[in-house]
């Protein structure tokens, strides 16, 4: 699932700030996103998943923090 624990949305928006922070110290900032799965179930479907989480991490960043697209892989 993509969804967030309240636990994981709390350490998430922690990270926003810190991000967002860091982005204001240093513009230039360049931020890489990986997802992981379990090794339960078929590679294949672990595999989407860990993409999806990435990019909808990723999307989360560049709105929140207002980064812009190339920022944020």
């Amino acid at each position: 699932s993509i969804l967030l624990t309240p636990e994981s949305q709390r350490q998430f928006s922690e990270l926003l700030q810190y991000i967002k922070q860091q982005h204001e110290a240093k513009p230039s900032l360049q931020i890489i996103v990986e997802g992981h799965s379990s090794n339960e179930g078929s590679r294949v479907e672990n595999l989407r998943l860990a993409v999806n989480r990435a990019s909808e991490i990723a999307t989360q960043i560049r709105k929140k923090v207002g980064l812009q697209d190339t920022a944020v892989k």
